[in-house]
């Protein structure tokens, strides 16, 4: 039953998008900081607590992470890349 139900509600979707808005490669830094929360209220408990840190962390240390976690990683942090 549960695998039906996911398979169901999954099958098209990539993790990196599931309740996720898109974001632009051109977006400002309020922007890109108002994405990074919006995504806060449908994270799990990592990803929550990732976001947290993000919030938390000074310049270098938010650069770090940003790296680490880029946007097209199944938990983006980071701005898109102008492709």
């Amino acid at each position: 039953m549960r695998r039906r139900w996911f398979e169901s509600t999954h099958s098209d979707k990539s993790f990196n998008t599931y309740n996720m808005s898109e974001l632009k490669h051109d977006c400002t830094e309020i922007e890109h900081i108002d994405w990074v929360l919006d995504n806060q209220k449908h994270a799990g408990g990592f990803h929550y607590h990732l976001i947290e840190a993000w919030r938390r962390a000074d310049g270098e240390n938010k650069r770090r992470l940003e790296e680490a976690f880029p946007y097209d990683y199944r938990i983006p942090l980071g701005k898109p890349k102008q492709s």
